[in-house]
């Protein structure tokens, strides 16, 4: 997540000003929800269950979480 959003603001994209989402391939932790949210990212998907605090996290953000 690191690596592309730090793309992404090299290239003058941060904020993302598109709609966007991100798919990891494990458990979603609060951290990750974070980042997205601050991102801009509408929403999360992820294999792995999230986190009670990924979950809170994503509520009051109104970032999208699917797990």
């Amino acid at each position: 997540m690191d690596k592309i959003l730090g793309a992404c603001l090299r290239r003058g994209e941060y904020p993302l000003e598109r709609p966007a989402e991100l798919l990891v391939t494990g458990r979603i932790s609060f951290e990750i929800v974070q980042k997205a949210a601050l991102a801009g990212l509408s929403a999360v998907a992820g294999i792995g269950a999230p986190t009670d605090l990924a979950v809170a996290t994503a509520e009051r953000s109104g970032t999208g979480l699917y797990g």
